[in-house]
């Protein structure tokens, strides 16, 4: 039976005036029961004037069962307002910091509206065991975010100028440099393992470019993670490593400025056809929009359709932890990293050290991950 427990966080925070986007940080108790607790630590608020805003709520996980969890953030609100949020896993006797995306359709005017002025966000919070998916908390939560002046939500039409779907966006004209194989930076990562000199520039490929829009996919493989934290079936649409690239890699690699840059693409995911290694009969999930994403089979064999095209160089942190190829690949050390088909049983597609399509169990950790974005090339100064 469900059970729905209010509980209301008063955030004694101040927030600046600023048109950048703010951090909150906090430390409040969302759920402590059955060896389960969740604490809220940060909140990221959008930048006003955002066309496509989103909430990045920052969860501190501790679980102290033998179980698999799901973590699932659903029913939410934002000033009464429908939203989504992710769900994300969290494995036996572990602590890990979780990630709860509030964001909306790309054409919710009225809900965009809410997440821009969020004054109250409610949510509920189910957790579930993963493997036999019994419900073992359900809480309902509320909380609100003071400093935040009342404003009048307004339907009004999708006229967004700045960043939309790829989908819905015309073209415009680039008079640049950068072209199809140019590399560009922007955004930025710990990438040599020396936390003292700070973080790295990204470097990204450019794959194609639409007028002003260009595909990227980062250079290097920039860290290891798994494509979901157990060994069951899962599809791109509910994986973890989804929901990492969208939430804590989004707001924490990129400024508010970059994030403007960057294009919230409409990602097709129903690819076993082209794919045939994804043998499964349960199918390849629903459609996402993403900000960030991995590359599909059939999205490398039309960019990379080589396997010398296809070898990617790992960067110096992950490499020092033992991830990369036995040897050198074209005079660099190179990784294995995910594509975003689920294959057959329990894998998910892959490209190995030398350049080759292949497959992964989905929470083999030693897979490197190269994101993928579309930017605006005269929005990042190129």
């Amino acid at each position: 039976m469900k059970q729905a427990i209010a509980l209301t966080m008063a955030l004694v925070m101040i927030l600046c005036c600023v048109t950048a986007q703010a951090e909150l940080k906090v430390s409040e108790q969302m759920i402590d029961q059955d060896g389960i607790k969740i604490v809220l630590t940060k909140i990221f608020l959008p930048s006003e004037g955002d066309t496509s805003p989103n909430l990045m709520l920052s969860f501190d996980g501790s679980n102290d069962t033998g179980h698999n969890l799901y973590i699932n953030f659903h029913e939410v609100k934002v000033n009464g307002v429908e939203c989504y949020g992710y769900r994300q896993s969290l494995g036996p006797h572990s602590d890990d910091q979780l990630s709860a995306l509030i964001f909306t359709d790309s054409d919710n005017a009225s809900a965009k509206q809410a997440i821009l002025g969020a004054q109250k966000v409610e949510m509920k919070i189910s957790i579930s065991d993963y493997d036999t998916n019994e419900k073992l908390v359900e809480k309902a939560v509320s909380f609100s975010i003071p400093g935040r002046e009342e404003k009048k939500q307004k339907n009004t039409a999708n006229t967004s100028t700045g960043r939309n779907t790829t989908t819905a966006m015309s073209a415009s004209t680039y008079s640049g440099s950068v072209r199809v194989g140019s590399h560009i930076t922007f955004g930025s990562y710990e990438q040599d393992g020396n936390v003292g000199n700070g973080v790295e520039p990204i470097e990204w490929q450019v794959l194609d470019i639409s007028g002003d829009r260009a595909l990227v996919i980062s250079y290097y493989g920039l860290f290891n993670a798994k494509y979901t934290a157990h060994s069951k079936g899962q599809t791109w649409d509910t994986c973890d490593l989804r929901a990492t690239l969208n939430s804590s890699f989004y707001y924490e690699s990129f400024t508010p400025a970059e994030r403007d840059a960057i294009f919230l693409t409409h990602v097709t995911n129903n690819t076993a056809e082209e794919d045939p290694s994804a043998r499964s009969k349960r199918g390849q999930g629903n459609d996402t929009d993403d900000y960030v994403f991995i590359l599909s089979y059939g999205e490398i064999v039309q960019y990379l359709p080589t396997q010398n095209d296809r070898v990617a160089p790992i960067c110096i942190k992950a490499k020092n932890k033992g991830l990369s190829g036995i040897e050198p690949v074209l005079g660099m050390r190179t990784c294995n990293y995910w594509l975003r088909n689920a294959a057959f049983n329990q894998n998910a597609g892959g490209v190995n050290w030398q350049g080759v399509i292949t497959t992964a169990y989905m929470n083999f950790p030693s897979c490197m991950v190269r994101p993928c974005c579309w930017v605006s090339l005269t929005g990042l100064g190129y």
